[in-house]
């Protein structure tokens, strides 16, 4: 078991096509099951759902081994290797293939009751299933897409079998499956909930996701396009912090090592993160106290060169400066 149900391997799904959203899809689920996870990737990519009717043409003793597959449009995609293995007469063939067509057409009359089909037209399409068997169904729906002429075709399944994975990919113009396993039995062994989905819960998540999409082209979020990747920001410049005249630490001016981590320490207008940031900042401030301006005396500092110096470590060198000239007082 790989997904819990429909609805999470959809969210799954979605994430991965999420890049899509900018190119603004039809996505097109494959009754029943499929438009379940093809609910879950509209709503995320904010794009129209609609339904593409294809049936699969089941063996009549083993309705899960697909003998075809048959689509909107007149579109028969037949299994040969299975047909042939199975020894499938022509005329009981032929009788299946009508059956599943009846059934297709009773299907159409129902889904487009109250929305004709979307056009889809030059525009990308996301075709999604809740997995691969055999792959006729699949077949049968990329040929009807074709037929009617679409931009882009992306595929997108949750599981599928790695060699009918890559046979399919290579159909299309960009496949995406979750899971490939070589050693493949059914798809409803890797949902733990594979309950039958209905033609009503069709019918009322095409409803749910068309009235979801109104709200918000009414409330003007549909329009606005998501926000794409600019590149890292760009580093701001890092100036020298003016001189204080009330003699406190003005912002940004430098601290103490001993009170600042590992973090970024500013170091002649630009940052580093190395510890050498403490020499050097104890160096800085030692070299601008020991240099006197022009006519000053030995051991003064102007105070242009203490403005960024913190006030309590002038006071510190001060108190040192006044305990040494009383010892030798003394």
């Amino acid at each position: 078991m790989a997904f819990i149900s429909r609805v999470s391997a959809g969210r799954e799904l979605a994430d991965r096509l999420a890049t899509l959203r900018a190119h603004e899809p039809i996505v097109l689920g494959l009754p029943r099951g499929g438009v379940v996870v093809a609910a879950e990737i509209a709503t995320a990519l904010a794009a129209p759902l609609d339904v593409l009717l294809v049936g699969k043409v089941g063996l009549p003793s083993q309705p899960e081994l697909a003998l075809g597959a048959v689509g909107e449009g007149s579109v028969v995609v037949a299994n040969r290797a299975i047909i042939r293995d199975a020894q499938i007469s022509q005329e009981l063939l032929r009788r299946t293939i009508d059956g599943q067509q009846a059934v297709l057409a009773q299907r159409a009359a129902s889904y487009r009751r109250t929305r004709p089909a979307l056009s889809i037209a030059n525009r990308i399409v996301v075709l999604v299933d809740d997995g691969i068997a055999t792959g006729a169904t699949m077949r049968a729906a990329i040929r009807v897409l074709q037929a009617r002429r679409v931009a882009r075709i992306v595929v997108a399944v949750p599981v599928g079998p790695a060699d009918l994975a890559d046979a399919t990919s290579r159909l299309v113009d960009h496949f995406v499956c979750l899971r490939t396993p070589r050693r493949f039995t059914a798809v409803s062994t890797w949902y733990a909930d594979f309950a039958e989905v209905t033609d009503t819960e069709v019918i009322a998540l095409l409803r749910e996701t068309q009235q979801d999409r109104e709200v918000r082209a009414r409330s003007g979020n549909r329009s606005a396009s998501p926000p794409r990747y600019a590149g890292p920001p760009t580093s701001p410049t890092i100036r020298e912090p003016a001189a204080s005249s009330a003699g406190k630490r003005p912002a940004g001016a430098l601290r103490s090592p001993r009170r600042r981590g590992p973090e970024h320490r500013v170091q002649g207008g630009r940052t580093c993160s190395s510890t050498s940031c403490q020499s050097s900042q104890a160096d800085r401030i030692s070299w601008l106290t020991r240099q006197p301006p022009k006519g000053a005396s030995r051991g003064t500092a102007s105070p242009a060169r203490l403005a960024g110096i913190p006030s309590r470590w002038r006071r510190r060198k001060n108190s040192a400066k006044s305990l040494s000239s009383s010892r030798i007082a003394r």
